[in-house]
Protein backbone atom coordinates (compact mmCIF):
# COMPACT_ATOMS: atom_id res chain seq x y z
CA UNK A 1 0.00 0.00 0.00
CA UNK A 2 1.73 3.23 -0.90
CA UNK A 3 2.06 5.63 1.97
CA UNK A 4 1.05 9.21 2.56
CA UNK A 5 4.98 10.00 1.68
CA UNK A 6 4.47 9.08 -1.58
CA UNK A 7 1.59 10.92 -2.06
CA UNK A 8 3.41 13.79 -0.35
CA UNK A 9 6.21 13.59 -2.87
CA UNK A 10 3.81 13.42 -5.64
CA UNK A 11 2.32 16.53 -4.59
CA UNK A 12 5.04 18.21 -4.50
CA UNK A 13 5.95 16.68 -7.83
CA UNK A 14 3.10 18.80 -9.43
CA UNK A 15 3.31 21.92 -7.78
CA UNK A 16 7.19 22.61 -7.18
CA UNK A 17 8.58 22.37 -11.33
CA UNK A 18 5.76 24.60 -12.15
CA UNK A 19 6.71 27.34 -9.03
CA UNK A 20 9.78 27.18 -9.61
CA UNK A 21 9.67 27.69 -13.83
CA UNK A 22 7.67 30.81 -12.13
CA UNK A 23 10.31 31.76 -10.07
CA UNK A 24 13.13 31.72 -12.81
CA UNK A 25 11.58 33.54 -15.59
CA UNK A 26 9.89 36.18 -13.18
CA UNK A 27 13.25 36.72 -11.74
CA UNK A 28 14.87 36.69 -15.61
CA UNK A 29 12.21 39.50 -16.61
CA UNK A 30 13.26 41.50 -13.38
CA UNK A 31 16.60 41.46 -13.90
CA UNK A 32 15.99 42.23 -17.84
CA UNK A 33 17.63 38.96 -19.15
CA UNK A 34 15.05 37.16 -20.93
CA UNK A 35 15.45 33.72 -21.63
CA UNK A 36 15.41 33.09 -25.53
CA UNK A 37 11.90 31.96 -26.78
CA UNK A 38 12.94 28.20 -27.40
CA UNK A 39 14.34 28.00 -23.35
CA UNK A 40 10.97 29.41 -21.84
CA UNK A 41 8.80 26.93 -24.02
CA UNK A 42 11.36 23.66 -23.32
CA UNK A 43 11.35 24.44 -19.34
CA UNK A 44 7.51 25.38 -19.18
CA UNK A 45 7.07 21.93 -21.61
CA UNK A 46 9.05 20.18 -18.62
CA UNK A 47 7.11 21.41 -15.66
CA UNK A 48 3.83 21.05 -17.03
CA UNK A 49 5.18 17.41 -18.22
CA UNK A 50 6.34 15.96 -14.67
CA UNK A 51 2.83 17.93 -13.30
CA UNK A 52 0.71 15.42 -15.67
CA UNK A 53 3.09 12.48 -14.66
CA UNK A 54 3.30 13.10 -11.33
CA UNK A 55 -0.82 12.99 -11.61
CA UNK A 56 -0.77 10.04 -13.40
CA UNK A 57 1.26 8.38 -10.65
CA UNK A 58 -0.96 9.64 -8.16
CA UNK A 59 -4.38 8.05 -10.56
CA UNK A 60 -2.78 4.91 -10.88
CA UNK A 61 -2.31 4.75 -7.02
CA UNK A 62 -5.66 5.96 -6.19
CA UNK A 63 -7.31 2.33 -6.11
CA UNK A 64 -5.08 0.60 -4.16
CA UNK A 65 -5.47 3.58 -1.75
CA UNK A 66 -8.26 6.18 -1.47
CA UNK A 67 -7.87 9.90 -1.21
CA UNK A 68 -5.49 10.94 1.68
CA UNK A 69 -5.41 14.51 3.08
CA UNK A 70 -1.92 16.24 3.12
CA UNK A 71 -1.86 18.43 6.05
CA UNK A 72 1.19 21.15 4.87
CA UNK A 73 0.75 23.20 7.99
CA UNK A 74 -1.14 25.95 9.51
CA UNK A 75 -2.34 29.60 7.91
CA UNK A 76 -1.94 30.88 11.62
CA UNK A 77 -3.16 29.44 15.40
CA UNK A 78 -5.03 31.06 17.86
CA UNK A 79 -5.93 29.11 21.13
CA UNK A 80 -7.35 25.79 20.45
CA UNK A 81 -8.20 26.58 16.46
CA UNK A 82 -6.11 26.93 13.71
CA UNK A 83 -6.72 27.43 10.06
CA UNK A 84 -4.55 24.04 8.31
CA UNK A 85 -3.24 24.09 5.02
CA UNK A 86 -4.38 20.69 3.48
CA UNK A 87 -4.54 19.05 0.30
CA UNK A 88 -6.84 16.63 -0.70
CA UNK A 89 -6.09 13.73 -3.21
CA UNK A 90 -8.66 12.11 -4.43
CA UNK A 91 -10.02 11.26 -7.83
CA UNK A 92 -11.66 14.47 -8.60
CA UNK A 93 -8.98 16.40 -8.07
CA UNK A 94 -6.46 13.55 -9.68
CA UNK A 95 -8.74 13.87 -13.18
CA UNK A 96 -9.21 17.74 -13.02
CA UNK A 97 -5.43 17.62 -12.66
CA UNK A 98 -4.61 15.13 -15.35
CA UNK A 99 -7.39 17.56 -17.73
CA UNK A 100 -5.91 20.58 -16.95
CA UNK A 101 -2.28 19.48 -17.20
CA UNK A 102 -2.85 18.40 -20.90
CA UNK A 103 -5.03 21.23 -21.67
CA UNK A 104 -1.75 23.58 -20.31
CA UNK A 105 0.92 21.54 -22.53
CA UNK A 106 -1.39 22.43 -25.56
CA UNK A 107 -1.71 25.84 -24.94
CA UNK A 108 1.99 26.51 -24.27
CA UNK A 109 2.61 24.11 -27.70
CA UNK A 110 0.45 26.29 -29.33
CA UNK A 111 1.49 30.06 -28.15
CA UNK A 112 5.67 28.96 -29.14
CA UNK A 113 4.08 29.32 -32.53
CA UNK A 114 1.33 31.91 -32.16
CA UNK A 115 3.46 34.21 -30.15
CA UNK A 116 6.68 34.17 -32.16
CA UNK A 117 8.57 36.53 -31.53
CA UNK A 118 5.43 39.03 -29.98
CA UNK A 119 6.66 41.69 -27.36
CA UNK A 120 4.91 39.93 -24.68
CA UNK A 121 5.92 36.52 -24.54
CA UNK A 122 7.52 36.12 -22.05
CA UNK A 123 5.16 38.11 -20.20
CA UNK A 124 2.34 35.22 -21.44
CA UNK A 125 4.45 32.54 -20.12
CA UNK A 126 4.77 33.89 -16.84
CA UNK A 127 0.88 34.65 -16.63
CA UNK A 128 0.06 31.24 -18.20
CA UNK A 129 2.00 29.33 -15.27
CA UNK A 130 0.41 30.91 -12.46
CA UNK A 131 -2.46 29.93 -14.11
CA UNK A 132 -1.69 26.89 -13.92
CA UNK A 133 -0.50 26.94 -10.10
CA UNK A 134 -4.25 28.53 -9.24
CA UNK A 135 -5.91 26.07 -11.41
CA UNK A 136 -3.82 22.98 -9.90
CA UNK A 137 -4.52 24.32 -6.68
CA UNK A 138 -8.24 24.35 -6.79
CA UNK A 139 -8.28 21.23 -7.80
CA UNK A 140 -6.14 19.84 -4.90
CA UNK A 141 -7.17 22.32 -1.85
CA UNK A 142 -8.85 20.60 1.33
CA UNK A 143 -9.94 23.69 2.72
CA UNK A 144 -12.21 26.70 1.68
CA UNK A 145 -9.03 29.16 2.63
CA UNK A 146 -7.20 27.41 -0.12
CA UNK A 147 -9.86 27.30 -2.42
CA UNK A 148 -10.48 30.90 -2.11
CA UNK A 149 -6.60 31.37 -2.67
CA UNK A 150 -6.32 29.01 -5.51
CA UNK A 151 -10.00 30.72 -6.79
CA UNK A 152 -8.27 34.63 -6.69
CA UNK A 153 -4.98 33.12 -8.44
CA UNK A 154 -7.48 32.02 -11.22
CA UNK A 155 -9.50 35.35 -11.46
CA UNK A 156 -6.44 37.40 -11.57
CA UNK A 157 -4.55 35.75 -14.05
CA UNK A 158 -7.80 34.92 -16.33
CA UNK A 159 -8.46 38.93 -16.22
CA UNK A 160 -4.71 39.35 -17.31
CA UNK A 161 -4.82 36.91 -20.03
CA UNK A 162 -7.68 38.44 -21.57
CA UNK A 163 -6.45 41.73 -21.42
CA UNK A 164 -2.95 40.45 -22.88
CA UNK A 165 -3.02 42.48 -26.18
CA UNK A 166 -2.45 45.79 -24.11
CA UNK A 167 -1.77 47.21 -27.76
CA UNK A 168 -5.46 47.14 -29.37
CA UNK A 169 -8.34 49.03 -27.60
CA UNK A 170 -10.94 45.88 -27.08
CA UNK A 171 -8.99 43.15 -24.99
CA UNK A 172 -8.03 45.71 -22.04
CA UNK A 173 -12.04 46.89 -22.06
CA UNK A 174 -12.72 42.87 -21.77
CA UNK A 175 -10.02 42.51 -18.96
CA UNK A 176 -11.53 45.51 -16.68
CA UNK A 177 -15.33 43.76 -17.87
CA UNK A 178 -14.01 40.14 -16.62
Amino acid sequence: MPSLLLFEILAALIFVPIACVFIWLATSMLLSKKPREATVVRFCRIAIGSAFLAALAMAVLLPIESGNEIVLGSWFSADHYSYEIVMQTDVVAVVYALFTTVLLYVICSFSKRYLHKESGFHRFYLVMLLFALGLLLVSFSGTVELLLVGWEVVGLSSVLLIAFFTQREQPPRNGLWV
